[in-house]
Parts: structure tokens; sequence; C-alpha cells
């Protein structure tokens, strides 16, 4: 599966790092399609590397149907845990 994250999400969250967001959205804890997004957003949340829940936001990546294409990345807001069913 193909991972790629937007060098944006680095500029905005310096402290994360791409292997970061790649293990976040390689080891799912919860995420689900946001419906009415076109293409077809999905939202998740997942563990960086040092166990800190991120969230991250992408769609399907143009050249691997079973990657993603990441546009945002940070610590995990109650927002979207709140999204997600998770609190």
């Amino acid at each position: 599966m193909k991972i790629e994250v937007d060098p944006r999400v680095f500029e905005l969250h310096p402290e994360l790092s791409e292997d970061d967001v790649k293990h976040a959205v390689g080891r799912p804890i919860k995420s689900q399609h946001r419906l009415d997004t076109d293409p077809m957003e999905c939202v998740g949340v997942g563990p960086d590397l040092a166990g800190n829940t991120l969230q991250w936001i992408g769609v399907r990546h143009p050249d691997d149907v079973t990657g993603w294409y990441i546009y945002h990345s940070m610590r995990a807001t109650k927002k979207v845990l709140k999204e997600l069913g998770m609190i």
C-alpha cells in the first residue's frame, strides 16, 4: 500500500515526521469515509511511532487504488474523535 503525505503537513506541524504519519495511516485505530465528499475522503486516527494518537484525512492515491494521499495530519482532536464515535 502506497502512502504519500503532502509536504504542507510538515510545514503546519513540524513536530511530525513522514514516518509518524505513515505509521498512523498504516495502523488505524479507527477510520471511516466522509459522505458527500468528492473525491471521497477518509478520516482516521492511529498511533505515531511514539504511540501518540494522530488524526489524518486523505483520499485514495491516484497511482495505487489501495494507497492513500494524506493531505492533513496532526495530534488527534476532540472534534475528530467525536466524528469517529470514539468519545
